[in-house]
């Protein structure tokens, strides 16, 4: 798309996996022209991409509509960290909706970062557009709040957008980002209250988003005004397949060396966040670094984490949430300790009280620790469950590597090229760690195809089976390298729940056929669930994947226990047929494997 309403920030050439919530809210805002969409909040972590697609959706609904036919109205507005005052922050709300409605009604969307000055805007709109019962009250709303003679001047504001669709019987979509803001505490009045009406609107929807879930989720929406008001959907991490995409995709565009298996790497590294996967590639394309090795690989996540791309991106979330909380310098050291603790799922606040005493020489009570860590989940730099009344980490690699390292630099002042020459000893491999993920590349694959083809049925010839077979209609979750139990030969490469049966599938990515061991223990491993699930209905399909195919024998024993088995042709096919990438060439990728650490 070469015009913006507004601007879209991620290149169209590595833009990964978020089609379908594009998708959605863009049939979500069409949707109520008729009357049949709900506000709706999009909810994840930050740097998931949530603010790129509503960007993108507004785009669409901007440029794909005809204005002489029924159609919606896009809005987009991003609440800001600080307003001076009421009657500012309504002028600014009031003047970016009706610059929007006018640019959408005359399809210039230039219109939108023009008009800055409110008088102009209401003169512009009195002469170019139809002046409707909705848009007059609008205007003469505007015209108030110039003079500053308004009461309550953000709850008139907010409640224009809905105002012009009920009375003008049109639709709007009101695309609403860093929602979190309107609860921080810069704002000594409500805002969140005054939202309870407009977004019950059946003819003007809300589509609001942000950059803190805990806010968003427990505080905002969980309770209060808005409580029970919005539908929610959840964006979470790319799937490791997609993630190993972007990270092809990025190398490809900042024109940057990268092996294969490296790829792989750099997706379990990030955890699936987009912002770091493109940060990692950028700053290798930076320092004219080449991926083919697991120690190039270390140096770039070093030295990205210690003073790059996201360092910048972290070290401002983390220090402008330290200054909205008081006692900053304890709290600086609050969440470096807490950082420190080796058990991701359990704070030990004790050891905090006394690590402060031992580095501060200061006394901190443990209630006073623990409303220190309680404000810091609401930032999202940690997790804290409060019927469990437990703090531990948050489900992030890269943001719980980075306070350890920003606690170092930061708080014990120590130089970046010594902290960076920690870090990098301490994330050396060796071989051993990685022959584990030999087979781990077909495993993303294959799960990525179970995701991607939920209730369609293919040819039984991609399984060796004589029947068809159908993939389960919904899956709850798809688990790698799952422990069945303690004990020998327990672990399953991939388990996969589903509505009505359950999936265990071995991946072996090996030189030579599969034999008569492998098939044996999938089967012992079935047997294990249903005994452990004996009150579960549900049945039980086993399918391997064998790079080679199986051993004459192990076909038998397959055929014998109603075992699916696949080759990488077969699931080559089965890729072709879901619209995914084939499998990358296995043997290179074992091959490289012994010179990988070089």
């Amino acid at each position: 798309m070469e015009n913006f309403a507004v601007k879209q920030m991620v290149p169209d050439q590595i833009f990964t996996d978020r089609q379908p919530f594009i998708d959605h809210f863009y049939k979500l805002a069409l949707n109520a022209i008729d009357q049949k969409t709900s506000s709706t909040v999009l909810l994840g972590h930050r740097r998931m991409g949530k603010t790129e697609i509503f960007r993108r959706v507004v785009n669409r609904l901007f440029f794909e509509q005809d204005v002489n036919k029924s159609c919606c109205i896009p809005v987009y507005y991003e609440f800001p960290k600080e307003i001076s005052n009421r009657n500012d922050f309504a002028i600014d709300y009031l003047t970016n909706f009706l610059k929007w409605y006018t640019a959408f009604k005359m399809r210039n969307e230039n219109i939108i970062i023009q008009l800055e000055v409110p008088q102009d805007l209401i003169e512009f709109i009195q002469n170019n557009i139809p002046n409707t019962v909705g848009i007059n009250a609008s205007i003469s709303l505007l015209k108030g709040l110039i003079k500053n003679t308004v009461p309550l001047p953000e709850q008139k504001a907010l409640k224009s957008p809905s105002i012009v669709a009920n009375y003008d019987n049109i639709a709007i979509a009101m695309f609403l980002d860093e929602f979190q803001n309107t609860s921080l505490p810069q704002y000594n009045y409500s805002i969140v209250g005054y939202m309870k009406e407009p977004v019950e609107s059946i003819n003007c929807p809300h589509f609001v988003t942000g950059s803190t879930m805990s806010i968003l989720s427990d505080e905002i929406l969980g309770k209060g005004a808005l409580y029970g008001r919005f539908d929610y959907e959840h964006i979470k991490p790319l799937t490791p397949y997609y993630s190993e995409e972007l990270v092809l995709k990025a190398a490809n565009y900042y024109e940057i060396t990268l092996s294969h298996p490296m790829a792989s790497h750099i997706a379990l590294r990030c955890g699936g966040n987009p912002f770091y996967i493109n940060s990692v590639i950028r700053q290798a394309a930076r320092k004219n670094i080449s991926i083919d090795s697991l120690k190039a690989l270390d140096k770039i996540m070093v030295i990205d984490i210690c003073s790059g791309f996201i360092w910048g991106e972290l070290s401002d979330q983390v220090n402008f949430w330290i200054s909205r909380i008081n006692q900053y310098g304890i709290t600086r050291w609050i969440l470096y300790l807490a950082a420190l603790e080796e058990n991701e799922q359990d704070i030990n606040i004790q050891r905090i009280q006394a690590q402060l005493k031992l580095k501060e020489n200061i006394d901190v009570s443990l209630d006073k620790i623990k409303e220190v860590l309680i404000k810091l989940a609401r930032g999202d730099l940690l997790e804290y469950k409060a019927f469990g009344d437990w703090f531990g980490k948050i489900q992030d690699p890269v943001l719980n590597e980075f306070l350890k390292v920003w606690g170092l630099i930061e708080i014990e002042r120590q130089e970046i090229s010594i902290v960076q020459e920690q870090s990098l000893v301490k994330l050396q491999r060796t071989k051993k760690q990685f022959d584990e993920y030999k087979g781990y590349i077909s495993e993303v694959f294959i799960a990525q195809f179970l995701w991607n083809t939920q209730g369609q049925t293919f040819s039984g010839h991609y399984f060796n089976s004589k029947t068809d077979v159908k993939v389960s209609d919904y899956f709850f979750y798809i688990d790698q390298r799952v422990r069945q139990s303690a004990g020998k030969n327990m672990e399953v490469d991939i388990y996969a729940a589903a509505d009505n049966e359950i999936w265990l599938i071995e991946s072996k990515c090996w030189k030579k056929p599969v034999g008569n061991d492998v098939v044996l223990k999938l089967f012992e491993q079935s047997k294990h669930v249903q005994q452990r699930n004996k009150e579960d209905i549900r049945s039980i399909k086993l399918w391997i994947f064998a790079n080679e195919g199986l051993t004459e024998s192990a076909k038998k024993l397959c055929e014998q226990h109603k075992i699916l088995w696949s080759s990488k042709d077969n699931l080559n096919g089965l890729l072709e047929k879901a619209k995914l990438r084939k499998l990358p060439d296995i043997p290179f990728y074992l091959q490289e494997t012994s010179t990988i650490y070089d």
